[in-house]
């Protein structure tokens, strides 16, 4: 994905903020039991995908606003837009 600019990154990145929290609400009017339910043997529940993320996201947000938080520099610095990958 490409942005010309911190503004543009900045827009896409509320726009996945604002998906989220309505998945979040759409989620939490779900009975429980269907976060439960396993579409086969093998397969991960929607509880169970969500907790493996949120033990991930213990271990690798620290390192995203590490990296964030640099950006601003290292962007100032070489004029370049943004790329993520």
């Amino acid at each position: 994905m490409h942005f010309n600019s911190n503004h543009a990154l900045l827009q896409h990145l509320h726009l996945q903020l604002h998906e989220l929290q309505s998945l979040r609400n759409d989620l939490g009017n779900l009975a429980p039991v269907f976060l439960t339910l396993k579409p086969s043997a093998e397969r991960w529940s929607a509880n169970e995908c969500l907790k493996h993320l949120n033990n991930y996201g213990d271990f690798y947000l620290p390192e995203l606003i590490k990296t964030i938080e640099q950006l601003p520099k290292e962007a100032t610095a070489s004029g370049a837009p943004y790329r993520s990958g």
